[in-house]
């Protein structure tokens, strides 16, 4: 009865340290106001900033994933990888450029590319299935930043909305 005495009381007194360093965290620093511009900046053209900045990262929806990246002052490299099944893989490349009036990049010249995989996940067959798409990415920021992919090629991602995933 002592040792279940002496256990209950360590406990307690464990439980009630472990509030009282909770309790004691210090609230951030209210930031610097160079700080706080800088965090709430956005890049423009005018700055010498290329506005895809502002939407770079990965989006997701369903299977598939896309990556926005920045390339040069005013364009954008994407990729999309969508999972067919287990063994099977597409993805699609493209770049163009971007413009930060309409959040829209326009593209020609999409590669898509078709890889299978063996069991052990090597690469068994990689076929470029064309080089000639064509198509846009328009984004959007009502609530949260999404992306919808219209493949002028294939039409594979008509109505799909892809949300920045970061």
């Amino acid at each position: 009865m002592k040792k279940a005495f002496v256990s209950t009381v360590t406990a307690l007194v464990m439980a009630c340290s472990l509030g009282a360093c909770a309790g004691k965290q210090e609230a951030a620093a209210p930031a610097e106001p160079e700080q706080e511009a800088a965090a709430t900046a956005t890049a423009t053209e005018e700055d010498g900033q290329n506005p895809i900045m502002n939407f770079i990262g990965p989006y997701a929806c369903d299977r598939a994933n896309v990556l926005i990246e920045a390339d040069g002052t005013e364009g954008a490299r994407v990729t999309v990888t969508w999972a067919n099944d287990t063994s099977e893989t597409t993805e699609w490349k493209m770049s163009g450029p971007f413009d930060p009036n309409t959040l829209t990049i326009t593209y020609e010249g999409g590669t898509k590319t078709v890889r299978t995989f063996n069991e052990d996940g090597s690469v068994a067959n990689e076929e470029v299935a064309y080089t000639d798409g064509t198509g846009s990415i328009v984004f959007t920021t009502e609530g949260s930043t999404k992306l919808k992919w219209d493949d002028a090629k294939e039409h594979v991602a008509d109505g799909m909305e892809f949300t920045w995933n970061f």
